[in-house]
């Protein structure tokens, strides 16, 4: 494999290499050198590709793809995945680097610095990552909203869900279940408490259901509680179904 080796002044600081943009050149890429990292460059991109490099480590071989652009005059590099053959590679990161230009690029410059477009999708993606209990507490303070329809489920409805998925426990005692003039359920606090209160008084016992003689309730498991729903499968929701015997 040929490398164009080049040293240019630049705000990386590094010699830079030049090779062919595709997976078997960048898969081959070996270079010795005490340099921490280095900056290697692609022949002959598309033009929305243009700023496309790869960060590429002597030391540790790490190879990672980076995007150079400027927004409102100010040069940004953008870090974007790790180069793992087989799994990101020449055509993963072109369909990235694409997709960011459909969203943010209009009329040859970026609209918007798709940096901070990415971070925040990701606090916002963070943000949804909560606990059943978390998912538990919303649905409660929430009153139970209907699943297909405008509304919130009728007052029996909720009563039965909220002692299944947070009762049989001293603060089901604290709920106070009504109806609205729709005949709609509503769901209120004792003792004047607000919400934060409510679920700092009675937290979560933690309990393993399967060492236990009575019901534990979906807040209180050790085991269901606190895994994140996106991760929630059907196999741990029968693994806390089959603690006690239940009928069909």
């Amino acid at each position: 494999m040929k490398v164009d080796n080049k040293t240019v002044p630049s705000d990386l600081r590094v010699t830079y290499r030049t090779i062919e943009f595709a997976d078997k050149a960048i898969d081959k890429l070996k270079i010795i050198s005490t340099k921490k990292n280095i900056d290697v460059r692609f022949k002959s991109l598309p033009s929305y590709l243009r700023g496309l490099h790869l960060r590429y480590s002597p030391i540790t071989q790490l190879k990672k793809f980076y995007l150079r652009y400027k927004y409102k005059g100010k040069a940004i590099p953008l870090v974007l995945g790790e180069f793992i053959p087989g799994h990101y590679e020449v055509i993963q990161v072109s369909k990235e680097v694409l997709s960011l230009h459909e969203k943010y690029y209009v009329n040859g410059k970026w609209k918007h610095d798709p940096k901070e477009q990415l971070i925040t999708q990701r606090e916002l993606e963070l943000s949804q990552e909560l606990s059943v209990r978390e998912v538990i507490q919303r649905q409660v303070q929430a009153e139970f909203p209907r699943k297909g329809k405008i509304g919130k489920l009728a007052k029996v409805s909720q009563r039965t869900f909220a002692r299944f998925l947070m009762g049989y426990h001293t603060r089901f005692e604290q709920l106070i279940f009504d109806e609205d003039k729709k005949g709609q359920g509503t769901i209120g606090l004792k003792d004047g408490l607000d919400w934060k209160s409510f679920w700092d008084k009675y937290p979560p016992e933690n309990k393993d259901p399967k060492n236990s003689k009575e019901e534990i309730s979906v807040y209180d498991t050790n085991n269901l509680g606190p895994v994140v729903i996106d991760h929630l499968t059907k196999g741990i929701v029968s693994k806390y179904l089959e603690c006690r015997e239940r009928s069909p």
